[in-house]
C-alpha cells in the first residue's frame, strides 16, 4: 500500500474516531435541550415536554412501584426511563394515562433517539400492558361535583397547589395516616418542578383538610394507593 493511501486511510479512522468520542462527550448534552425534548411537532420549540419531565418525582424506582413484578411494570422500567425518570403510576388519573400513551407513541413513532443512543420501541402487547397497569393503578381524582367543601380556605388551598402537576386526589379514597408523608412528598416534587409551593402553615393546613376527609382505615374497595 502506498504512502499516500495509508496516510488517507488514516486521516479517515481518526475522523471516525473523533465522531463517536463527540457522539458521546455531547449527546446526553443535547438530550436536554427544548429541541431534542419535544414529543410533538406542536411543542417542539417550545419545549413542553422538557418542563414536563421536570414535574416526574425524582425517587421512585423499580422497588417501590406497586405490582412491580408484573408485566405492566416491568415494560414501564424497560421503556419508559428512555427519556425521563421513572413515573409512579399515581402522577395521572386514568383519564389522563391514556392521553400520555398516545402521546409517547407518537414521540417513540417520530424520533429514533441521538447518534449514538436509539429508542426501544415497545411492541403493541407492551403498550397494552402499560395501558392496563398505569390505569389499575392511577390516581384517584377528585370527582366534579364533590361533597367536599373546597370553598373554604383549607379547601382552596388545597385545589390551588394539589392540582399543579395531576387533577386533585379524591381524599375519601386514601387512608388519613398516609397524608401527612405525602404532601410533604408533593411539596418536595413542586419545588423540584418549579412550581408554587406551599409554606410550612399552608402544608399543614391542607393536610389536616384531606385527613378530615379521609377513611382511618383504607377503604376495601379499590385498593387505597396514596398519590
Amino acid at each position: 500500500m502506498k504512502t499516500g493511501e495509508k496516510a488517507a486511510i488514516a486521516v479517515v479512522g481518526l475522523l471516525v474516531i473523533g465522531m463517536v468520542a463527540f457522539g458521546i462527550t455531547y449527546e446526553p448534552e443535547f438530550k436536554q435541550t427544548p429541541e431534542f425534548a419535544s414529543d410533538t411537532p406542536d411543542t417542539h420549540a417550545s419545549g413542553a415536554t422538557a418542563q414536563a419531565s421536570r414535574a416526574i418525582p425524582q425517587d421512585i424506582t423499580a422497588g417501590n412501584l406497586p405490582d412491580p413484578e408484573s408485566n405492566g411494570a416491568k415494560s414501564l422500567v424497560l421503556y419508559c426511563v428512555q427519556c425521563h425518570d421513572l413515573a409512579p403510576p399515581t402522577m395521572h388519573n386514568a383519564g389522563e394515562w391514556q392521553a400520555v400513551l398516545a402521546r409517547m407513541q407518537r414521540y417513540m413513532a417520530e424520533r429514533r433517539g441521538g447518534m449514538l443512543i436509539r429508542l426501544i420501541r415497545p411492541p403493541e402487547k407492551a403498550w397494552q400492558e402499560l395501558s392496563e397497569y398505569l390505569t389499575s393503578h392511577a390516581l384517584l381524582s377528585l370527582p366534579a361535583p364533590t361533597a367536599l367543601r373546597v370553598e373554604n380556605q383549607s379547601g382552596k388551598a388545597f385545589l390551588d397547589f394539589c392540582s399543579q402537576c395531576h387533577s386533585a386526589p379524591d381524599p375519601t379514597r386514601y387512608p388519613a395516616d398516609t397524608w401527612q408523608n405525602t404532601v410533604a412528598r408533593m411539596v418536595r416534587h413542586m419545588r423540584h418542578a418549579n412550581k408554587r409551593v406551599p409554606d410550612a402553615p399552608t402544608s399543614a393546613m391542607i393536610t389536616d383538610y384531606l385527613a378530615q376527609y379521609s377513611p382511618i382505615t383504607p377503604p376495601v374497595a379499590p385498593a387505597a394507593r396514596a398519590p
